[in-house]
């Protein structure tokens, strides 16, 4: 079935209960008895046999409401299940590598007690062996993100069931200059999973990216052993709490060798997040200069109470926040520090949305996620999410590395 298709079952569907309703209650429709007519009439019977017919009728007719309410709800709610189905065949999309290493390892480990996915280049020999899941709870972490906005389990389960484009727990592939290490902070709600198509971009173009889950309370996690899931009723540690966090990770990840063992050079460790990590990632190079050569930041949702930093930076903004000048200030201010290196300062990527620094843009077609960004969720821009994703993933690269390769296209804008 074509994209054109799917798209017109998704929006035709939900609205068979228009149709189905009016003929249900056409079919149902109680009819006055002819017996309480008669009895209206008289022949002989008192008065009270009307009204005893009028109340008959009255709590017949409201029955009969209920029972056609109830049919046009079952309706639109079958409809909408089967053209969100529909829709979502095929789903998510997963946009090919365009950096040099196109095979990508995937591993899950633990390091201070967190929950971290690694993604780092790896052995092409590897390719063949099983994929690793895009979701690393599957269900447990779909619904756990589906209910951060209240949708409905199944509009996310498809992503329970996708391949992450990784080989799982493959061997690295050990370069002799090693390759550049981002230590990876999500936002509010989000996880370690939901940007692994943007963040194996990253890792086709030569890093390794370390992905944390929080334990704060910010995680739309599948993990049970995570002790402090994300809920709406229970509060949250704070950002100086993920900072830390992330300093935890960092002196686990270098304290183990592990980064030898994947091939990462111990002297360039960088630190970054989206959204919520914007800050978190800031937070954590102050409290540890020595440990982060630099910071990448994404839609960095910071606020004026940021440190100072003599670590260089590099600062991407999407649409909506380029429009909120105080950030926009905070943003510039942050990334002025530390020495000059490819892409250092802040920049707005134009044509994407806040949901672009993730994989959300891919989830389902690309026209469905863009109209839920104009009604409901930053999910889409305008400019297409792959290529989004590998600009940035290169230039990301090119500031990790200090050597400039990628090209910049009209949709980068110096801050």
């Amino acid at each position: 079935m074509g994209r054109s298709h799917r798209l017109a079952a998704f929006f035709a569907l939900p609205l068979a209960f228009c149709w189905v309703a009016p003929i249900y209650g056409r079919v149902l429709r109680p009819r006055k008895s002819r017996g309480v007519k008669a009895l209206a009439r008289g022949d002989g019977l008192p008065e009270v046999a009307e009204d005893l017919g009028s109340r008959r009728e009255v709590v017949t007719d409201w029955a009969q409401g209920l029972l056609q309410l109830a049919g046009s709800l079952a309706a639109f709610a079958a409809a909408f299940y089967v053209g969100a189905k529909v829709v979502l065949l095929g789903q998510p999309r997963m946009p090919a590598l365009r950096g040099p290493y196109q095979t990508i390892g995937s591993r899950l480990l633990r390091l201070a007690n967190l929950r971290c996915r690694l993604l780092y280049p790896a052995d092409p020999a590897a390719l063949g062996a099983p994929e690793a899941p895009y979701l690393s709870e599957g269900k447990k972490t779909s619904d756990a993100m589906a209910g951060l906005v209240f949708f409905p389990g199944f509009l996310l389960e498809h992503l329970a069931d996708a391949g992450s484009g990784c080989v799982q727990d493959a061997p690295p592939l050990l370069s002799d200059t090693g390759y550049p290490i981002l230590v990876y902070s999500h936002g509010q709600g989000g996880n370690m999973d939901m940007g692994t198509y943007f963040l194996r971009q990253i890792a086709s173009y030569g890093l390794i990216v370390v992905a944390v889950e929080h334990q704060d309370g910010s995680a739309s996690t599948g993990d049970e052993a995570n002790p402090r899931p994300f809920s709406l009723t229970r509060g949250q540690l704070g950002v100086n709490y993920r900072a830390e966090e992330l300093v935890q990770v960092t002196r686990a990840l270098l304290s183990e060798n592990l980064a030898e063992e994947l091939g990462g050079q111990r002297q360039n460790v960088l630190v970054g997040g989206h959204s919520y990590g914007g800050p978190t990632a800031i937070l954590a190079a102050a409290k540890a200069p020595d440990f982060f050569s630099g910071l990448v930041l994404h839609d960095p949702a910071v606020s004026s109470e940021m440190p100072s930093l003599r670590q260089p930076v590099f600062s991407i903004v999407g649409d909506e926040y380029v429009g909120i000048e105080k950030l926009v200030r905070v943003v510039r201010k942050v990334s002025a520090s530390g020495e000059a290196r490819p892409w250092s300062g802040a920049w707005h990527f134009a044509g994407i949305s806040h949901g672009n620094f993730v994989d959300a843009p891919l989830w389902g077609p690309l026209l469905v996620m863009q109209l839920l960004s104009r009604l409901l969720i930053p999910a889409a821009g305008p400019f297409d999410p792959a290529q989004a994703h590998n600009a940035m993933a290169e230039a990301a690269a090119d500031f990790a590395t200090g050597q400039r390769r990628a090209v910049q296209s009209d949709q980068w804008q110096r801050l």
